[in-house]
Parts: C-alpha cells; sequence; structure tokens
C-alpha cells in the first residue's frame, strides 16, 4: 500500500489501479466521483474488466453499494451479493449477479458533509475482506480525499492530471467529473483532480518507523467523525512528525481571529519549545510561510541571513540547541489557517520525499481543523478557530495548576492530565475547563511518576 500511495503523489501513473488491486488483495478496485449533488456517480478509473462492468451497472442503474455510500457517508461492506435482499437493490442485483463479482465494499470519498466520490473495492469469491485490508482500504480513501482537496494547480495547469484513467474510453468521463467537483468546491478547473504528496518511503526510515504514513492516514479517517476533538489529533500529528521525519521537534500553529499565530499543538510540552513557537506570533518561518501559502524548508538557523531576516526568533532557536527548522503551511487549495514548524538538532537537510510527507501532515492537519465547521459557512470558521485557540489558553492553564500541585514538569502534568481525559472518554478542552472552573477534583488525577 506503501507503493501505491507513492505512485497517488507522482501522478498520472497507469497502472495505478491495477497497483491498488494487488496491494489490496482483492479483485477488482475503481474510484468514482459524484455527479452533481445527486447520487449518481461516474468512473473515474477501474481494473479490472469486470470491476468496470460493475460500476457501469452501479451507473446506469443509479443504485447499489457505491451510490449508497456517498449518500450516506457511511462504508457499506457486502461481501455476498446473493444474500442482500432484493428490495435493496432490486435492478442492479440480478444484473450484478451475471457479472464474476460477489463481494463489494464500498468507501466514501469526502470530510463531513461533503461528498467527493467512492472506492469500490470487489471480489469474485465471498471471503469478505480482513481486518488489513480495510485498514489499507481507509488509508487509500484517506490519500485519495487528501488529494482532491489539496490541489496547488500546476501538474493540472500543464494538461496533466494525477489521478489518470486507464484507458481513452473514460477521459470524457474524467473531463465531467472535473465539472462537477469544480462546482462542489468552488475551484477552476485547472484545480478539481489533485496530488497527494507524501512519499511513504519514510515510514521505514524515520526515527524508529512507529508507524507508517498509510497507519496515520488510517489513525485520521477513524478520528474525522461527527463530534472529535480537534486539539488531541492535533498533538498526535505533531507527534507523528517526530517519528516519520528526520526532525527532533514539530508544532503546529494556527492563525487567529486577527491574523496572528498562536500555538496549537507540540511534540512536546517542554517550556522551551513552547516559547520558540510562541515568539513567532510576529516574526518568523511560520509567519512568512502563512502570509505566502508557500514552504520555506530547510532554513539554516547558523546562517547570518536567518539572523537578520528573524532576529528574535533565530536566537532564540540557537539558544534552544536548533539549526535548521522548516516552515510549511495548512493550506486548503488558496486559503491558509496556519502553518507546521519543524525544527532539527543537526544540520541535515529534508530531501523532496520527506518534505512531500511534511506536506501531507501539513494537509492532514488542515483538514482536521477544516472539519469543525461548514465548508461554504466562512463566517463560522473563524469563531470555531478562535474558539479552538482559547481550548488551548485552558490546557496551558491547567498544565500549570497540575505542574504546581504535583511538583513535577508541565510536560509530564500535561501527560497525566491527558491519560485521564482519554480514559475516562473527555474531550480536552471540556475537562481543561471543568478543572478551571473548580467542578472537578484534580485529586481523582493519578499524579505522574517523578521523571528520573
Amino acid at each position: 500500500m506503501a507503493d501505491v500511495l507513492r505512485t497517488l503523489g507522482l501522478g498520472g501513473d497507469k497502472d495505478l489501479a491495477a497497483g491498488c488491486v494487488r496491494a489490496l488483495g482483492v479483485d477488482g478496485v475503481a474510484v468514482s466521483l459524484l455527479l452533481d449533488d445527486g447520487p449518481l456517480v461516474e468512473p473515474l478509473w477501474c481494473y479490472p474488466e469486470s470491476s468496470a462492468r460493475f460500476e457501469e451497472l452501479q451507473y446506469t442503474f443509479g443504485e447499489g453499494p457505491g451510490p449508497e455510500a456517498v449518500r450516506t457517508g457511511v462504508v457499506v461492506l457486502e461481501p455476498d451479493l446473493e444474500r442482500v435482499r432484493p428490495e435493496r437493490w432490486p435492478a442492479l442485483l440480478p444484473a450484478a449477479l451475471d457479472t464474476p463479482v460477489r463481494g463489494v465494499f464500498c468507501f466514501p470519498l469526502g470530510i463531513g458533509a461533503m461528498r467527493l466520490g467512492v472506492l469500490t473495492v470487489v471480489r469474485h469469491d465471498t471471503h469478505g475482506l480482513s481486518r488489513q485490508q480495510i485498514s489499507d482500504a481507509l488509508a487509500l480513501t484517506a490519500a485519495l480525499t487528501a488529494a482532491f482537496l489539496n490541489e496547488q494547480g500546476t501538474r493540472a495547469a500543464a494538461g496533466r492530471t494525477a489521478v489518470s484513467p486507464p484507458s481513452e474510453a473514460h477521459r470524457a468521463v474524467v473531463h465531467q467529473a472535473t465539472g462537477m467537483i469544480s462546482v462542489q468546491l468552488g475551484v477552476e478547473l485547472a484545480e478539481a483532480l489533485v496530488r497527494q504528496r507524501a512519499d511513504p518511503e519514510r515510514g521505514r526510515g524515520g526515527r524508529g518507523g512507529q508507524e507508517t504514513p498509510a497507519e496515520i492516514f488510517v489513525e485520521v479517517a477513524d478520528s474525522l467523525i461527527d463530534d472529535f476533538d480537534v486539539i488531541d489529533l492535533l498533538q498526535r500529528l505533531s507527534s507523528r512528525c517526530v517519528e516519520l521525519l528526520d526532525v527532533d521537534a514539530a508544532g503546529i500553529m494556527l492563525a487567529d481571529e486577527h491574523g496572528e499565530l498562536q500555538i496549537m499543538a507540540a511534540s512536546d510540552e517542554h517550556t522551551r519549545l513552547l516559547e520558540l513557537l510562541a515568539v513567532q506570533h510576529d516574526q518568523g518561518p511560520c509567519v512568512e510561510c502563512y502570509g505566502t501559502g508557500r514552504a520555506t524548508p530547510n532554513i539554516d538557523l547558523t546562517d547570518d541571513a536567518a539572523a537578520a531576516t528573524w532576529p528574535r526568533f533565530t536566537a532564540q532557536a540557537r539558544a534552544t540547541g536548533y539549526v535548521t527548522t522548516h516552515a510549511l503551511p495548512l493550506r486548503l487549495r488558496d486559503r491558509v489557517v496556519g502553518a507546521l514548524n519543524l525544527f532539527q538538532n543537526a544540520p541535515h537537510r529534508l530531501g523532496e520525499g520527506e518534505l512531500a510527507l511534511a506536506q501531507a501532515l501539513a494537509d492532514v492537519a488542515t483538514i482536521a481543523i477544516l472539519q469543525q465547521r461548514t465548508l461554504e459557512q466562512s463566517h463560522v470558521e473563524t469563531s470555531r478557530l478562535q474558539a479552538a485557540l482559547t481550548s488551548r489558553v485552558l490546557i496551558e492553564q491547567v498544565k500549570g495548576v497540575l505542574a504546581e500541585r504535583w511538583g513535577t514538569s508541565v510536560d509530564d502534568a500535561f501527560e497525566a492530565f491527558r491519560a485521564y481525559a482519554r480514559s475516562h472518554r473527555l474531550r480536552l478542552a471540556d475537562f481543561a475547563a471543568e478543572i478551571i472552573g473548580g467542578g472537578f477534583d484534580t485529586a481523582l488525577i493519578p499524579a505522574p511518576t517523578p521523571s528520573a
């Protein structure tokens, strides 16, 4: 699956569908895009012929597991079509049973109420999908969704699409589906089909290799439910940056209602890192990255040019022990909501693959943030982002309260606070507000073991 995700990043591979079939260990795969706002989806690419035939039947009859998954936003798993109630898909089932397809598994592409299309996986037997196959399919779904939502337009503007149809017969379909997505997302036609920038090979060579990029996408896909904890998710993503990339620290900065960057999450809660992020409210690589919407990678903090450009930031970064930094935008098309900041203690440049993966993680963070509001209602976005920033302030206050009471570091205090919230299924922001408001007895939280 890592190889397939890398193919998405390269774009235009005519064997992409066949690669998905091999990676998932199934008999067929198809990706279809939503047609207008109705239940119909039109095939983008399919492999092999049996999968293409099944997609054609769904499109012809306007019913089936694919349209159902798009309509409901819920994964549809049917390992045996012969056992499906006839009244569920009365037109499709008789025709489908004349094909080799016996099991169908559909994974909707989209975020929240926005639907983009569907990934359809088929089997020629009734064995169903294993847990690993479902996880891999979810990883591919998350990667495709991120790809469709984060195009810069350069490849498409040059006449090349990131995800290409496997045959000339489907080129008209691609153009039609591109038009539909252009209307749905309010973007130019050149921006409708997009690329996934991650290089999954870094999952094998990163810091310890705890998780692969595919597993991260699965984790995010599982987290993006109607009521998820955005702060906790971003905290995990910042930690994943350190695990997957050759960096020593990471922080996520978010713009407040005045356009100033504030700390949203960090890979650790040590005071020196938080102070370094905080100094960037008016200067630093993240401020420049947020203003331009462009990444500023491989910044040598020992260079006099960096000191001249960002004197306070550079001096504090050097004092903290960092010699290289990178800033990547949290961006959805032309909208920039913040920046991802990476730090290194050693003068090692990140290569194109590492930076591609870093940008993919930044894209995932953007999706998580924008999941909290309706995409079409921009006035809601500002208030919710401000609420998230306010929540972070409460969490910082709780860290100080607990650290003082326990006589421990704020980092250990945060881990104990977070562990208790998770074990009791409490949202971090709500739990922090209850503690600050005096409505919770902090003696109920197990104190952390003192660090050695």
